[in-house]
């Protein structure tokens, strides 16, 4: 059901660059030792001359560069200058296809029987990298959701070079949410490959805390550490992130799929990326461990007792009891992917949608279930559930949070370790909920505890993606114990209504409670995601 609301429709124009960077003074006071920059991607421009975007998600990506001191915040826009933007604006069309956009443009069509190879080929994908962006090595790289990922000046904010995970890597697709293991500085990800046969990949690159490596040097060091084939023939799960824990990969197989057959039928049906998807809700979710140090895949099968959806794994670790812990911001259903209709936004229309709450699945590392009692929990000491049906383990899991939580983070020091502390926001899509409040809140969740502090905008303001930045100071730098809340949040805040400022905003990571903020005359691209880096 769709529910007319009151004005969001500034939330997606077309975002504008900035000729100098803009600096405002901090209102409050921010801790001595925080001096960076937050970079953070999302889309930004919509609006062609004689062509508007069919979906908001399909915006060409703008990159925004929050430059941080004790006094004063500078924010300079830049749009990459991809192949994709760059081709867009040449042609007045998209060149490319994206996620709800067909490629406009003559002999986009192939023979139906090299479609499959083109589509998954370098010729025929979208470099924009409006998905994610983070650090490699000393490089700041932006991610499209395909084989692409961009070099940026971090300076000028302009793509340097492009580069393809099929060339390096051997995929058809690669993630857009890569986890650095702390201890060994490898770089994980998740990819596929669509030729011969369908197969998910876990890819690994070594020595990506190496600040002195050229991207070229550290990709060649990339090689794939397992291969799985999809339950499915002629389908392979939609995946956005993975988990890791210390010795584990931690890849679930969603029933929400790719269809093969739909990318054929591409051909003679002008579809996009989004025609491709369907959901199989009557399938359930198949959880698959990888073991990190020599790539085996348990034959244990695990599934979930219920189908649901997801986009971000928030933390995996491994516990004491020889348990893999997974938390995740579920939904029901894939609704919320259909609801970026740029059309029905800028009308003030905002479908209802599933949205996303938080649970915790306990996984028993089971290497031969033939030894493993049927149909009795084996994890009695826990709030959620682990039962051996068959050759079957059952995960139900245990709801830490039901009101609507997504682009949740944590302490990044403590990836693929036992953690205490989420920090998650709604998003425009909560509005017509029955908890709407949430579109306009940050909350912090003690995942052990379930309390939750909230600190909420006002009803015009939608926060982006947290970032959680850990205190720099003596204490850790003298190797003591340094709480795990022990930093702040940072969030670029965006205003629905024009006389109303966009703002950056410092919580403090214990409380909550608002350090100070930096009220913007421009106005802040609502963005994906964002990394922080120290200067």
């Amino acid at each position: 059901m769709s529910q007319q609301q009151k004005d969001v429709s500034r939330l997606f124009v077309s975002a504008e660059e900035t000729k100098e960077p803009e600096e405002v003074p901090w209102n409050g006071e921010i801790p001595k030792w925080l001096k960076g920059r937050i970079y953070q991607t999302g889309p930004g421009l919509l609006d062609l001359p004689n062509f508007t975007m069919n979906d908001y998600l399909d915006g060409y990506a703008i990159l925004s560069k929050f430059e941080i001191d004790a006094l004063s915040v500078k924010l300079t826009k830049k749009y990459p200058k991809t192949e994709s933007y760059e081709k867009a604006l040449e042609k007045g069309k998209p060149y490319f296809m994206e996620y709800g956009t067909t490629a406009k443009r003559e002999g986009s069509k192939a023979n139906i029987f090299s479609k499959l190879v083109t589509t998954f080929s370098r010729d025929d994908m979208s470099d924009n990298c409006s998905a994610s962006i983070y650090q490699c090595g000393r490089h700041l790289i932006a991610s499209s959701p395909t084989t692409f990922f961009n070099r940026i000046n971090s300076e000028t904010l302009c793509s340097e070079e492009r580069f393809d995970a099929k060339k390096y890597l051997g995929q058809n697709g690669y993630g857009v949410h890569p986890l650095v293991d702390e201890e060994t500085g490898t770089m994980w990800n998740m990819g596929f490959t669509v030729l011969p046969t369908v197969k998910y990949n876990i890819v690994k690159i070594p020595g990506t805390s190496s600040k002195d490596m050229t991207m070229d040097a550290l990709l060649s060091k990339g090689s794939t550490v397992a291969s799985i084939s999809p339950r499915w023939n002629g389908a392979l799960s939609f995946n956005h992130s993975f988990g890791m824990t210390k010795n584990y990969i931690v890849f679930i197989e969603q029933p929400y799929v790719v269809k093969i057959s739909r990318v054929l039928a591409a051909t003679i049906k002008d579809y996009a990326v989004k025609d491709w998807l369907e959901w199989r809700g009557s399938d359930k979710n198949r959880f698959l461990i990888i073991e990190k140090s020599t790539g085996k895949v348990f034959s244990t099968e695990y599934m979930s007792a219920d189908s649901f959806f997801f986009l971000h794994v928030i933390n995996c670790y491994e516990n004491e009891d020889s348990q893999i812990i997974v938390d995740i911001a579920t939904s029901k259903t894939p609704s919320s992917t259909g609801a970026t209709t740029l059309g029905k936004l800028r009308s003030n229309i905002i479908d209802e949608v599933d949205t996303s709450t938080v649970e915790r699945f306990i996984i028993p590392i089971i290497e031969n279930v033939k030894g493993v009692p049927e149909n009795s929990n084996l994890i009695p000491n826990t709030r959620a559930e682990a039962t051996r049906k068959g050759n079957t383990i059952i995960l139900k899991p245990d709801v830490i949070f039901s009101r609507s939580a997504e682009r949740a983070v944590i302490n990044a020091k403590f990836i693929g370790k036992k953690y205490s502390f989420l920090y998650a926001s709604g998003s425009f899509l909560s509005v017509p909920s029955a908890d709407a409040a949430m579109a306009h809140s940050i909350c912090k969740i003690n995942v052990d505890t379930k309390e939750v502090k909230t600190w909420t905008a006002s009803d015009d303001h939608f926060p982006g993606e947290s970032i959680f930045i850990p205190r720099q100071s003596e204490i850790a730098d003298e190797g003591l114990k340094v709480e795990e809340d022990a930093g702040i949040i940072v969030s670029a805040i965006s205003s629905s209504n024009a006389n109303a400022k966009d703002f950056l905003v410092i919580l403090d990571g214990e409380s909550l409670k608002e350090m100070a903020r930096a009220e913007f005359s421009s106005q802040i691209p609502t963005g994906l995601h964002g990394v922080f880096i120290h200067k």
